[in-house]
């Protein structure tokens, strides 16, 4: 009796590979992708509700994730997990954006300036006063938040 070499199975010339999960969610819509997020944050809640009363709340998913925690808890009856999850998530995008801009000269113009501004305070529920820390050639070495204030003004007191 001869034995033969395990092997796997060749694959079938037909079938096509499964879509790539990145292609998958890039052609989500805000909708749908909030609700795949609070699935996993709250397994018994309905997700589909859920979406629907934060965004009916806050108007757009940007505004979803610059909540405050107590606003979210407001507007939705879930668990803790949910507040917790979107400010996890709005943090990490906070900073993946803040890397990517670290990486290379920010503010070289009037424009980079406003898009890191716009992106670091994007749906921020109050005025804040940073300080952006630049090195010769402009390249961002810090953004370091010193003040926050209220809904329409951040005091800054000199400390002399």
């Amino acid at each position: 009796m001869t034995s033969t070499p395990n092997r796997a199975p060749a694959p079938e010339p037909h079938r096509r590979a499964p879509p790539s999960p990145t292609l998958v969610h890039a052609t989500l819509d805000n909708r749908t992708l909030l609700a795949l997020l609070l699935r996993r944050a709250d397994p018994g809640a309905d997700p589909e509700r859920l979406v629907a009363a934060l965004l009916d709340r806050f108007g757009s998913l940007g505004a979803v994730a610059g909540a405050t925690p107590g606003e979210l808890a407001r507007a939705v009856s879930a668990g803790p997990a949910v507040p917790a999850d979107l400010k996890l998530l709005r943090e990490l995008a906070i900073r993946l954006a803040r890397e990517d801009a670290c990486r290379r000269p920010v503010i070289t113009s009037w424009t980079a300036l406003l898009a890191h501004v716009r992106t670091a305070l994007a749906h921020e529920p109050r005025e804040q006063f940073r300080a952006l820390y630049l090195d010769r050639r402009n390249v961002l070495m810090r953004d370091e938040l010193v003040a926050e204030g209220a809904v329409d003004h951040a005091p800054v007191y000199s400390g002399m």
